[in-house]
């Protein structure tokens, strides 16, 4: 959500207003959220804790609506009283030893480690957070257009998100997490294909600029090889038959948006006559240009609903309650470890192995997680923490009779 509201705000004010201002205005929710957090009561485990357990009661019964929430008190009274003898018994220090040294804890912790690690290595911070350059490499080559389309792939980020609410208890957490994952598989080998079908399809340069000595204007003999070159961009005019004509390669100026020299640049003649002259830096003009958008619609609506919300719902379920805290730290590490070096690699990883090949190489990574989660994610809906302990005490492969049990 804080993401959509960033891209609309940055395609309103991108013309008008400095950047400061840009960054100025992320304050605003930041303030309605601290406002709404004055008025959000204590969590009735944390009193239940302190011994406030009347105040406790009060505020479940405001929760939940009613008047009768013995049971729900009673359990949390119950969970609070076992965690504090488990402390008692456990050391900071020995509470690491213990989650290694007990296999059911071991093999949860490496499970929900591994669903937080594919989470993110299938690309999807890169989706969000390039999700405009994404754009603009499929060919579109208005920044505000790209912004407004990336806002567009993030409000349906949003909408699916509640989708996986309404279907989590009904469908389980196991076959909402595969579905959602094979979804995101398909989607990353669409843009991939988007994008070599761009790359095949590149109009060729067919003119050289030798007015003014440029290298970039010998160097490339395609607009796909002169893209590359982050120096260069790809001038041409369309026709109004869709044809790229009276193209060449030429060095781009600061601001990308023109060339130093030639038909695309500020000072050139060419813009005033009726031709008009484009420049693309860093992507090629492509009939194709929809596909990529489109992988990336389908790939926030495959995602949304399993793989964004089910691995911090599963982490939330399957430790017991002296390891939760341990197990919960190591696991939001691995995610925000694996966050940050999928983000930072994506732009040098599309100049190594091409945009396509990154998003191939991120689909082979959905795989391998689709088959390494088809045999060892079991179910964990409605499950005790008793039964949650005897669930990963077993094999590490779910077996075919579990499986469908795990799964109805």
């Amino acid at each position: 959500m804080n993401l959509l509201k960033a891209m609309l705000l940055a395609s309103l004010v991108i013309s008008n207003l400095i950047r400061r201002y840009m960054l100025g205005l992320a304050a605003v929710p930041a303030i309605i959220q601290l406002i709404g957090f004055l008025f959000m009561p204590e969590s009735p485990r944390y009193l239940v804790k302190k011994g406030k357990d009347q105040l406790a009661i009060n505020i479940l019964r405001r929760l939940r609506g009613v008047t009768d929430v013995n049971e729900e008190y009673q359990a949390i009274k119950t969970a609070c009283e076992e965690e504090v003898k488990a402390n008692q018994l456990t050391s900071d220090r020995s509470i690491v030893v213990r989650v290694f040294t007990d296999a059911a804890v071991r093999r949860a912790l490496i499970i929900g480690a591994a669903l937080q690690l594919f989470q993110q290595i299938t690309g999807i911070n890169t989706i969000m957070y390039y999700s405009a350059t994404i754009i603009r490499m499929s060919g579109v080559t208005n920044n505000c257009t790209a912004i407004w389309y990336a806002s567009v792939t993030a409000f349906f980020n949003f909408i699916f998100t509640f989708v996986g609410i309404a279907l989590v208890d009904r469908v389980g957490r196991r076959k909402l997490f595969l579905a959602s994952l094979a979804g995101v598989v398909f989607s990353l080998l669409f843009m991939g294909i988007s994008f070599q079908l761009e790359e095949k399809t590149a109009p060729d340069v067919t003119q050289a600029y030798t007015v003014v000595p440029d290298e970039c204007a010998t160097k490339f003999s395609t607009c796909g090889e002169c893209t590359k070159d982050p120096d260069c961009g790809f001038c041409f005019t369309k026709t109004d038959d869709g044809e790229y004509v009276n193209s060449t390669c030429l060095s781009a100026s600061k601001d990308l948006t023109s060339s130093l020299y030639g038909a695309c640049s500020v000072n050139s003649s060419t813009q005033s006559i009726s031709t008009t002259y484009t420049l693309a830096y860093d992507y090629c003009p492509s009939p194709y240009a929809w596909m990529a958008v489109m992988g990336m619609v389908t790939y926030l609506m495959s995602f949304a609903p399993g793989m964004g919300p089910m691995p911090w719902t599963i982490n939330s379920e399957i430790y017991p309650l002296w390891a939760r805290s341990f197990c919960n730290s190591i696991t939001t590490f691995v995610n925000w470890t694996f966050n940050l070096l999928i983000s930072i690699t994506f732009l040098s990883l599309s100049e190594a192995i091409t945009r396509q090949g990154a998003f191939y190489l991120y689909t082979s990574f959905g795989v391998i997680g689709f088959i390494f989660f088809f045999l060892v994610l079991p179910e964990t809906r409605g499950r005790t923490l008793e039964e949650m302990e005897a669930l990963f005490s077993g094999s590490w492969f779910v077996r075919s009779k579990s499986r469908k049990q795990l799964m109805d």
